[in-house]
């Protein structure tokens, strides 16, 4: 008989797991040895990392005092551990710090670069002062005016709530106020308040100078052409009527302060004289009817 001689091709080997070697105890040796030395660099670091020393650049409104209260009250206190934590976060830590930058300066020492978002406006209640940004969102309140933020006067507003946005009553008024507020920031311009008397009458005001702008029509032209305006007008006092300017007709008229006071003062005469005209015309006629009274009540005496 033959014998029949099986395909080798289709054999498939069978290989033998090895047999894992025991842990030896020179590598535990070594490994409890990398532990301890870990946790020795990290005790060292935790004690010897104290973080002393705060310095702050890049700070405009905030002090460096308010930073680095804000950054204490943290509870991170190694200088380490809050340059390596602070690469993973944003690090504002104010309302209007928009990020900061953290650099190691040794063991006892960081420097942190702040990088402040504008505040775009400020609206007063009662003797405390109410933050928004570019947005219109309420960021901060405070008791202090700060120079630099327009104060937004003269709207009937709906009560100012932290971490929410204002509220005008007047349909409308919301986009005028922000657009108004980054045209002041985008062109650098000196504004202290913004007057709305009316939707018809807003106006700009500066240390000397206050500026008429009319309605919100033709802003963005009105707000370009002044930066150049108020340079030419440095150094004087009044008022800068602006109303019926337009990119097509730039009509722009200035009366000093001293004309002003002088037509205001004329204007109170001619006031006063009238008034007192008025009154005197008045006392006339009040004398005329009780002297005809009287030759009434003679004439009913003698019949």
């Amino acid at each position: 008989m033959d014998k029949k001689v099986g395909n080798r091709d289709n054999v498939v080997p069978v290989r033998r797991k090895k047999k894992s070697k025991p842990v030896t105890g020179r590598e535990i040796g070594i490994l409890v040895a990398a532990v301890i030395l870990l946790f020795g660099i990290l005790l060292y670091v935790f004690l010897e990392g104290s973080m002393d020393t705060i310095l702050v650049e890049g700070n405009e409104t905030y002090t460096q005092d308010e930073v680095e209260q804000v950054i204490r009250e943290s509870k991170m206190n190694n200088t380490i551990f809050f340059t390596v934590l602070s690469k993973f976060s944003k690090n504002d830590y104010l309302p209007f710090i928009d990020r900061a930058e953290v650099r190691f300066l040794g063991m006892h020492a960081v420097m942190v670069e702040v990088h402040e978002e504008l505040r775009a406006g400020m609206i007063q209640e009662g003797s405390g002062y109410f933050y928004f940004d570019k947005d219109g969102m309420v960021l901060e309140t405070s008791d202090t005016r700060m120079k630099d933020v327009p104060l937004v006067s003269g709207l009937k507003m709906e009560d100012c709530v932290l971490n929410e946005k204002i509220e005008p009553r007047e349909e409308g008024v919301f986009a005028i106020i922000l657009k108004i507020t980054q045209l002041i920031l985008n062109y650098e311009l000196p504004i202290q308040e913004i007057q709305f008397n009316t939707l018809s009458d807003i106006r700009l005001v500066t240390t000397s100078i206050t500026v008429k702008m009319g309605n919100s029509s033709e802003l963005d032209a009105k707000m370009a052409e002044l930066p150049s305006v108020l340079k030419e007008l440095s150094g004087r006092e009044g008022t800068l009527n602006m109303a019926n300017f337009t990119e097509e007709n730039k009509v722009i008229s200035f009366m000093d302060r001293e004309v002003e006071e002088a037509q205001a003062q004329a204007q109170e005469q001619v006031e006063a004289e009238a008034q007192a005209q008025a009154e005197g015309q008045v006392q006339e006629e009040e004398q005329g009817q009780e002297e005809q009274q009287e030759q009434e009540k003679e004439q009913d005496q003698g019949q």
